[in-house]
């Protein structure tokens, strides 16, 4: 087994949609304290143009809250959000 610490920022936003949601927690804090800015605007992008699934994109949402790069704007346009589980968050 390896450690998610050593896995690359690519394999970690992979399993943000793990099933065990050990594992998707635990990429979660690992991407927050790398705070790459790459990353950020991937899971930005993939939060309001990407996957329509709700788990995966809670998760993007809880990763830029726990990194500290959920922009004003991108919060204000989540309230429209057609999800009632994004916008409650």
């Amino acid at each position: 087994f390896e450690p998610l610490t050593s896995k690359s920022n690519d394999a970690l936003v992979q399993a943000l949609d793990h099933p065990n949601d050990w594992i998707a927690r635990r990429a979660r804090r690992i991407l927050a304290e790398r705070k790459s800015d790459e990353v950020m605007a991937r899971l930005r992008s993939e939060l309001t143009n990407g996957d329509t699934n709700d788990r995966a994109r809670l998760q993007r949402l809880w990763t830029l809250m726990s990194a500290g790069s959920l922009e004003p704007t991108l919060v204000r346009s989540l309230l429209n959000d057609p999800s009632e589980h994004v916008r409650r968050w």
